[in-house]
């Protein structure tokens, strides 16, 4: 029995559920003949399969606490052996607009594909990767341990998106000026999350820097706390441009560089003689005046390249040549 007709939507609890939102899949689900799937286990879903319990198939949830579990005989399933005979998709939740709705569309390419333009009152035809992306919701959840950094969490994100796409390439990955290891973890936490195995090198004097208000680092906190983010850290303590420091990274090539210094020339030749063809090199304080940036412009355009100034933050960008 179909009760959509008297559900008010008004009722519902506007600090929990988007009336806008929920009024949309319900006009949709009490169509004619409409058989459907939602995707998301959430209030929304419940609501839905409250006013139409018999037009429901199935509620797709990728959490595995959620598998198996039914709601008024509606059952929460993740990946099915067959599928069920609906003629529409309603995407119930917002989070999983962007690497699970697509899953549910390739079992189903006959569906019509419901989305409300407005979903828990976000514009749903804005994708926000760094919200809805599985790696950074997982970020998201343990980030309260991350150690102190001074990048904002854009640059933390776009540090990150640098450093996947430089896995494409061969080589280590190395961070020369980490402070107390802030951008370090979330890097040595992306490379645990997609069960990589090269070498995350962080470079800086740490504990031996001169004493001023900004040198707090405590060199066995971060040499833990990363050992225990990624089984494949090593942590370098020394002068960037000292010969026998950069000697511990034996000569391997480098997949992806980040460099929180001003223009160390010994320390950029290294990078630059070891970064693979194509791979990147993030400068990060590439627009500060104490840098200065034309010091980086001068060495990198010596090489055949040039900086890419990026115009939300004084971050430089650098590929190397093929």
């Amino acid at each position: 029995m179909s009760t959509g007709a008297t559900y008010t939507v008004q009722q519902t609890p506007s600090n929990i559920v988007d009336h806008e939102h929920l009024a949309y899949l319900l006009h949709h689900l009490g169509q004619e003949d409409v058989r459907a799937v939602v995707v998301g286990f959430g209030e929304y879903a419940k609501h839905l399969v409250n006013a139409h319990p018999n037009r429901i198939a199935a509620i797709y949830d990728p959490r595995p606490m959620l598998n198996g579990i039914k709601f008024r005989g509606v059952p929460v399933i993740d990946a099915p052996e067959h599928a069920h005979p609906v003629n529409m998709i309603l995407a119930g939740e917002y989070g999983l607009l962007y690497d699970y709705l697509p899953k549910i569309i390739d079992i189903y390419p006959g569906g019509r594909l419901v989305v409300p333009p407005r979903m828990n009152y976000k514009p749903s035809n804005d994708i926000n990767v760094f919200e809805q992306e599985a790696i950074y919701k997982h970020i998201k959840l343990i980030e309260h341990d991350a150690p102190t950094s001074m990048m904002q969490k854009e640059k933390i994100n776009f540090l990150l998106e640098l450093l996947r796409f430089g896995l494409t390439k061969p080589g280590i990955i190395l961070e020369m000026g980490s402070w107390q290891g802030g951008s370090t973890w979330y890097m040595a936490k992306t490379l645990a999350y997609l069960g990589e195995t090269r070498k995350l090198y962080a470079m800086d004097l740490f504990e031996d820097h001169m004493m001023d208000p900004t040198a707090t680092m405590c060199s066995d906190e971060i040499r833990v706390r990363l050992n225990s983010a990624y089984d494949h850290f090593e942590m370098i303590q020394g002068l960037v441009d000292d010969p026998e420091k950069l000697a511990q990274l034996h000569d391997q090539p480098i997949c992806f560089a980040h460099m929180d210094l001003g223009p160390q020339p010994v320390a950029l030749d290294y990078i630059w003689n070891h970064l693979s063809p194509g791979a990147p090199l993030l400068l990060d304080n590439y627009g500060h005046l104490g840098a200065p940036p034309w010091a980086f412009d001068r060495y990198i355009e010596s090489k055949g390249s040039r900086v890419i100034r990026l115009p939300w933050s004084e971050q430089g960008l650098v590929f190397k040549n093929a």
